[in-house]
């Protein structure tokens, strides 16, 4: 409302070429990286793609966040990854943070009874401002076709309509976006294609519990189970 533009009648084209190539975006990714099958897998996807990857560990308060804390440090360190762990103020409640999760594997992972109230949408916009601040202009998460029937924070229209959001929550003249790797996939295909570029499936965890090895009762736990025994190969984990 203070400022007027005077515009160049003599080379237009290339002025407007020039300034569109300013705003090409960067190929830097700040991952919402959990330590989990699908947040590892595309951070490894996306590597294998020529992105400069940074893994981005949210604590709220889960009963694993102990496992999974030390797991994501092991990743990072195996693939050269750049990762900030990041402590949430504890905003966020439900079954995982009071640790009586659901223990029937097939009943919980084919309904969301453990959830977490708005965590994807939490943890996405924090993301977003943490890759603006960074100059990174890509973020990514392991949103996945089998939890979308159960969890609609997973399903690729969540994703969609975040990346409609996105021109409205950042600076002007920042082309930021949201990409979602295994959207399309069900676990199956994310450990076949994740066996195939070297995802150490060893160094993740899954489980909602926090025992010494994963409690093979939740639904993280048979979605795992089933996804490596479909595959023909064992989850090293099981070993």
């Amino acid at each position: 409302p203070y400022t007027m533009h005077v515009i160049n009648p003599v080379n237009p084209v290339n002025h407007v070429i020039h300034k569109l190539r300013e705003n090409q975006p960067n190929l830097k990714v700040a991952v919402c990286a959990s330590s989990g099958l699908d947040s590892t897998a595309v951070a490894y996807m996306l590597k294998r793609e020529g992105y400069e990857v940074t893994l981005v560990h949210f604590q709220y308060g889960a009963v694993a966040e102990r496992q999974e804390r030390d797991r994501i440090w092991k990743i990072a360190d195996h693939g050269k990854f750049k990762l900030d762990v990041i402590q949430m103020p504890r905003i966020l409640g439900g079954s995982l943070t009071e640790g009586h999760f659901h223990r029937d594997g097939i009943e919980g992972s084919e309904y969301a009874h453990d959830w977490i109230a708005s965590r994807n949408l939490i943890m996405l916009s924090l993301l977003l401002g943490y890759a603006e601040t960074n100059d990174i202009d890509h973020i990514a998460f392991g949103g996945n076709l089998e939890e979308s029937g159960s969890y609609p924070d997973n399903e690729e229209e969540f994703g969609v309509r975040f990346n409609d959001l996105i021109p409205y929550a950042v600076a002007e003249g920042k082309n930021m976006k949201l990409l979602q790797p295994v959207a399309r996939m069900m676990k199956t295909e994310i450990v076949r294609e994740g066996t195939k570029i070297g995802v150490p499936w060893i160094l993740t965890w899954s489980c909602y519990g926090n025992g010494p090895e994963p409690c093979d009762e939740c639904g993280p736990c048979f979605m795992r189970r089933t996804a490596f025994e479909r595959c023909g190969i064992t989850d090293p984990q099981l070993v």
